[in-house]
C-alpha cells in the first residue's frame, strides 16, 4: 500500500470516546503516537488518552480532561506543536483560534490559555485547524465558505502575529467540512466532509507546498 493513498486504507480498529464525550469532533496525536487527544462539543473540552502500543488506539487508555469553555462554547478541532508545548483549539462561538501554552509537554492540565486568533473576516463557521510544520503557517478550513484558508505567521506558532494570505474552495467535494491536515513535506492536503462523509486529498504541485493552496 502507498503511503498517503488513502485509496488504499483498509479498516482497522475502533475507540470508543463516549464515557468521556458524546459528540467528539477532532482527534489528534502526539509525535510518536503514544497519545491521543480527541475534542468534544458535549463537554467542551479536550481529553487525553495514552496508548499502550503506538497508534494503535485500541489500547487507549483516557488520562486526562481540559476544558476550554471559558474561551469558546463550541470547540471543533485542536492541534498540537510538534513538540506538544503548545495547543490550538478552533471554535465556532466567537470563531476564533485559540492558543494555550503547556507546562509540561503533552499534558493538557499544564495548558494555560495565551491568545486568540479571530477568522470571521474569512469564515463564520471555522472547523477545522492545523499547521506548517514549523509553525509559520497556518490553516483554517470552514462551512461557510467550504474552504481552506492560508495565514502566514510573523512569529511561529504566534496566531496574534497571524496575517490572511489565500483560500482553496473544496466545495466541488463537499460542502459540510470538519478537518484539514497535511503531509509532513506539504505536499499533500487531506480534508474531511460530512456531506459524503468522506476524506479527500488534494496534491500540491512542488513549488507550493505549504504555500499557494489556492492553485
Amino acid at each position: 500500500m502507498g503511503a498517503w493513498d488513502i485509496a488504499t486504507a483498509v479498516y482497522v480498529s475502533t475507540k470508543d470516546v463516549s464515557a468521556q464525550d458524546t459528540i467528539p469532533l477532532d482527534v489528534a496525536f502526539s509525535g510518536d503516537g503514544t497519545i491521543m487527544f480527541v475534542i468534544g462539543f458535549d463537554n467542551d473540552s479536550v481529553y487525553r488518552y495514552d496508548l499502550g502500543t503506538a497508534w494503535d488506539i485500541a489500547t487507549a487508555s483516557y488520562i486526562s480532561t481540559k476544558d476550554v469553555s471559558a474561551q469558546d462554547t463550541s470547540p471543533y478541532d485542536a492541534t498540537f506543536s510538534g513538540d506538544g508545548t503548545i495547543m490550538f483549539v478552533i471554535g465556532r462561538a466567537n470563531d476564533s483560534v485559540y492558543r494555550y501554552d503547556l507546562g509540561t509537554a503533552w499534558a493538557i492540565t499544564s495548558a494555560s490559555y495565551v491568545s486568540f486568533k479571530d477568522v470571521s473576516a474569512q469564515d463564520v463557521s471555522p472547523s477545522g485547524v492545523t499547521f506548517s510544520g514549523d509553525g509559520t503557517i497556518m490553516f483554517v478550513i470552514g462551512n461557510a465558505g467550504d474552504s481552506v484558508y492560508r495565514y502566514d505567521l510573523g512569529t511561529a506558532w504566534d496566531i496574534a502575529s497571524a496575517s490572511y494570505v489565500s483560500t482553496k474552495s473544496v466545495s466541488a467535494q463537499d460542502t459540510k467540512l470538519f478537518g484539514v491536515t497535511f503531509s509532513g513535506d506539504g505536499a499533500k492536503m487531506f480534508v474531511v466532509g460530512h456531506t459524503n462523509d468522506s476524506v479527500y486529498r488534494y496534491d500540491l504541485p512542488t513549488f507550493a507546498r505549504w504555500g499557494a493552496i489556492h492553485i
